[in-house]
């Protein structure tokens, strides 16, 4: 039986758990080439909360999957996308999930995170999301 879409995403992101910290400075890495107009909103010495934040919104879309990532908390910046469109933000990290896995990053994993794009996006774009 082929595992659910949901249950791949879970399982890979799981597997990212340990190098949440270093996922995350790849998605912005990504974010920024993707949407370099986001670069005059970045602010450096707001960058460990914002890595911490993406991670724990992401590990709940997903499920807690990483687990140990607290919940945001209720002053956690709220534009992880730094004002890039949420497309902008879903290539960021699909491409870091890919960077990330590598050799393990196959068609099937593709298409499972695609899948999951709606909860993603609702994940990293909150507002754009529901508007």
């Amino acid at each position: 039986m082929a595992a659910s879409p949901s249950g791949l995403v879970a399982r890979s992101w799981k597997r990212l758990g340990p190098m949440a910290d270093r996922a995350a400075n790849l998605f912005y890495d990504h974010l920024l080439e993707v949407a370099p107009a986001a670069r005059a909103r970045l602010a450096p010495e707001r960058m460990p909360e914002m890595r911490r934040a993406l991670v724990a919104r992401i590990d709940a879309a997903i499920g807690g999957a990483v687990g140990k990532q607290p919940p945001p908390a209720a002053g956690a910046p709220q534009d992880l996308l730094l004002g890039a469109p949420p497309a902008a933000g879903l290539e960021a990290l699909l491409r870091t999930v890919r960077d990330m896995l590598a050799v393990e990053w196959s068609d099937d994993l593709a298409a499972a995170w695609a899948s999951e794009s709606p909860r993603l996006l609702q994940a990293l774009a909150p507002a754009s999301a529901a508007a």
